[in-house]
């Protein structure tokens, strides 16, 4: 956020987790903020925002203790104050670019096996990155800061000076995260479904029970979706009109409103928790709404979209679940792992479905 003040320069929400993995806190888990006062628009904003994204870790070859480096020139390390010498490594280098060598926060790809950023979070991996052809680097020129430096700037006052370095919100405890929900045992050897049409009627075969159905469906929404409950004696079925309504077993914990979707927005998708206590409805714009003992652990809708979502899958941890488009495009969010998508395909047909595997190491 660009704030009309002059009490700092910059700051920005940094967690201590240095897991690769893309369930690692910096990666959506938790709410984070950057922040840059006016004195610093248009040059501290790309500092803030690589702290939200997860740099530096402390851990990190040539990390300080406060959430920065000192092999400069590099736009994450600058003399924080934290007891760390700068040293020039990568000479002749523009100072505004990332990670000097690459071996810190950032390596575009698949570091080698070598890197401590192949066994630690690497930045680039961040879901909150679109992946581009690398274009041509600009460059950025560096306003000196208040006394006159240009090796940083910081908090600023009146009367034009201050303490020089950008701030960030590091050493933040980390987040409670919900506690994974335990639900009964899922039925094995199903020998049944269901299947749902668009007006509402539900269709069981095999030992798949009835337990009701929404038709006639009133105000023109059609079903799109029908979970079952984790003891498959009952079943929730949405429309696109953001309405849940539960038959069996499975109990209601909620409705989208029709207030709570934008024009062009409707429901596609809701799966439950394990527990059957809680589920997430979500949006054509990849809007994630937890009812219940359901958590949020981010969404697609700050995102722009190549086509709708259509779909989604919870973990079978309920720690998580992946959300996916129409072109094939695979978003996820907490403990849902990635393993690729058809989102950079031409397709011939849209993707219509997904299912993940019972190991969950793919889908």
């Amino acid at each position: 956020m660009w704030t009309d003040a002059n009490v700092l320069c910059g700051v920005g929400s940094l967690y201590s987790d240095a897991r690769p993995g893309l369930n690692n806190i910096n990666n959506g888990s938790a709410p984070m903020y950057a922040r840059v006062d006016a004195a610093c628009w248009d040059y501290a904003e790309g500092h803030e925002l690589m702290h939200t994204l997860g740099a530096v870790q402390s851990g990190a070859p040539h990390a300080t203790a406060a959430g920065h480096c000192w092999d400069e020139p590099d736009e994450m390390c600058y003399d924080d104050g934290s007891g760390s010498t700068m040293v020039t490594v990568c000479t002749g280098r523009n100072p505004a670019l990332f990670d000097c060598n690459h071996d810190d926060y950032f390596y575009a790809g698949v570091p080698p096996a070598v890197s401590w950023l192949a066994s630690h979070w690497n930045t680039y991996n961040s879901s909150w990155l679109l992946r581009a052809p690398l274009p041509a680097v600009a460059t950025v020129p560096i306003p000196a800061g208040p006394s006159g430096s240009s090796t940083g700037t910081g908090t600023t006052g009146t009367s034009g000076t201050g303490s020089t370095g950008t701030g960030t919100t590091i050493g933040l405890p980390q987040p409670t995260l919900p506690v994974p929900p335990i639900g009964p045992a899922p039925v094995s050897h199903s020998s049944g479904y269901w299947m749902l049409t668009a007006d509402g009627h539900v269709h069981p075969f095999g030992d798949a029970g009835f337990f009701g159905q929404p038709y006639p469906l009133p105000g023109g929404a059609r079903a799109v979706d029908l979970e079952p409950s984790p003891s498959g004696q009952g079943y929730w079925v949405l429309d696109s009109a953001g309405r849940v309504r539960a038959y069996g077993d499975a109990a209601p914990y909620g409705s989208v409103t029709a207030s709570g979707l934008d024009g062009g927005e409707w429901a596609v998708s809701l799966s439950a928790t394990p527990t059957g206590a809680g589920y997430w409805v979500f949006t054509s714009r990849g809007r994630a709404v937890p009812f219940g003992d359901a958590g949020f652990f981010g969404d697609a809708s700050g995102l722009h979209l190549n086509r709708p979502v259509i779909g989604s899958v919870a973990t079978p941890t309920g720690q998580g679940y992946w959300l996916f488009a129409a072109d094939g495009g695979i978003f996820t969010f907490g403990d849902a792992a990635f393993f690729g998508s058809t989102g950079a395909l031409r397709l011939n047909q849209p993707v219509v479905a997904m299912a993940a595997s019972p190991t969950d190491g793919g889908y």
